[in-house]
């Protein structure tokens, strides 16, 4: 079942920002965009010199929840900086489906 179509920044976002997660159930994270997404579960956000899985544009990922609280997620963009400002930030594009 399709449950959304989402746009995700440089920085880690829970999925649980996008949808209900329920343990029981799996989720299909499609790599829409051009960029690398990263994958990281965890109880805490990640630093932000974690890696984490690497989903390749046009691949995915099948997640079910395990012991950890959460599944984080960051595109690999990088975005623009000027005068020590973040002047643009470009976002990478996710489909996430439920199965059961």
């Amino acid at each position: 079942m399709h449950i959304a179509d989402v746009k995700i920044t440089s920085t880690w976002t829970p999925l649980s920002r996008f949808t209900v997660v329920e343990g029981e159930a799996q989720y299909i994270i499609i790599n829409n965009s051009q960029d690398d997404i990263y994958a990281v579960e965890g109880d805490d956000l990640p630093d932000p010199t974690v890696v984490g899985d690497i989903i390749v544009p046009g691949n995915y990922i099948v997640y079910k929840k395990g012991v950890q609280a959460e599944l984080y997620m960051k595109s690999s963009a990088i975005p623009v900086i000027s005068g020590g400002m973040e002047t643009q930030s470009k976002v990478s594009n996710i489909t996430i489906n439920k199965v059961g």
